[in-house]
């Protein structure tokens, strides 16, 4: 007797499990809550997931997650973060521990989905060796500001008195060091190539499409420099002529790393180690884009009809007076005629905004390349 109730209890107790495994796998509440989360977006097993945490209800109140999806299997995934981690953009470089380790520093989601845009993961592990930047957001706002010089943003505001936004630019530049202290090596040629005391071009680079100026716009040798600068430059000194019967000649144009090294070496001879001359391969002149203009109506160009006219027109050619001698703290010199070729848009756009080339070029060029 005894034995046939133990077997009718162990057969009441299978039964139970069966009946509760059949309601699982049926289960039409647990059905139509995967197929809702699965029409968000997320898989099978993460729907699953989800629901088996109870955060169905959080998960659905915002746009679906790919972050949540791929990471929610994961053992370092924290509950506690939830909040955090429906916020957090996806990077498919973005890791679930990185994430955690911000979180738990005491960044906000907000300031994760900022950090993660603006810097590698090698920078990212730097930025958690230090103290939390309270004030990160106020940095990284600017599209190209840079995790991995957030310090030295900070310690250049609170030393030059500068903006945020001056900060990250001039930092970005290189210009919380001194002048060919910490450099970038330059290889590719491009209209748009950044070429100054800290980007460097090879010895042996040498620019695109070179061909000489006409003999009309020579003076004592005829230069060259790349085609497309060299047609600009033609139709833009037409149209002075046409307009002011006026000249302008090319006083120097393209020169090579040896001819910038033989320069370098006469005028520092000449004037002392601080005249302001630039070394070889730190020369716009290197890379075909730049050119001295001579004025034909007087003997210095600065001050001249010429530069009058240009000042008000070169823009409409691709052309930027380059060294204004009121940014040269910029841009480390003083040459007001020494004119680039950057392209008609970037040039209208420069002129409108009133930066100079290496402040256009670390906010809106650089980050594309």
């Amino acid at each position: 007797m005894k034995k046939l109730r133990l077997k009718k209890k162990n057969a009441l107790i299978a039964l139970g499990i069966f009946i509760f495994i059949i309601i699982e796998i049926i289960n039409p509440s647990k059905i139509i809550a995967v197929n809702r989360l699965t029409s968000y977006g997320y898989s099978k097993d993460a729907s699953k997931r989800i629901i088996k945490l109870g955060l169905k209800s959080k998960v659905l109140e915002l746009p679906y997650s790919k972050f949540i999806d791929l990471n929610i299997a994961s053992s370092n995934f924290d509950e506690d973060n939830m909040d955090y981690y429906l916020k957090i953009n996806y990077d498919e470089e973005l890791d679930l521990n990185i994430v955690n380790d911000l979180i738990k520093k005491g960044y906000s989601s907000d300031e994760v989905n900022l950090i993660v845009n603006h810097g590698s993961v090698s920078d990212i592990k730097n930025l958690l060796t230090l103290e939390k930047v309270n004030n990160i957001s106020d940095y990284l706002k600017y599209d190209y500001a840079k995790v991995s010089l957030l310090n030295r943003y900070e310690d250049y505001k609170n030393k030059n008195g500068t903006s945020m936004e001056d900060a990250v630019t001039y930092v970005n530049i290189g210009l919380d060091k001194e002048f060919y202290s910490d450099y970038n090596m330059v290889t590719d040629f491009s209209i748009t190539m950044l070429v100054n005391k800290y980007n460097k071009l090879d010895e042996k680079f040498v620019p695109s499409s070179l061909v000489a100026f006409p003999n009309e716009y020579c003076s004592s040798v005829c230069h060259q420099d790349n085609e497309e600068v060299v047609k600009a430059f033609v139709e833009m000194a037409k149209a002075l002529k046409e307009e002011k019967n006026l000249n302008i000649y090319v006083t120097s144009a393209y020169r090579t790393y040896g001819d910038q090294e033989d320069i370098y070496n006469e005028l520092t001879k000449l004037y002392g180690e601080n005249y302001d001359v630039a070394r070889a391969g730190f020369s716009e002149h290197q890379t075909g884009l730049s050119l001295d203009i001579g004025s034909g109506s007087s003997a210095s160009f600065k001050g001249s009809k010429e530069e009058a006219w240009l000042r008000e027109n070169a823009y409409k050619y691709g052309f930027i007076f380059r060294y204004e001698s009121e940014k040269s703290k910029i841009t480390g010199y003083n040459e007001p005629w020494h004119f680039r070729y950057v392209g008609k848009d970037i040039a209208e756009d420069l002129m409108n905004k009133k930066l100079t080339f290496d402040e256009y070029y670390v906010r809106f060029l650089e980050r594309g390349k």
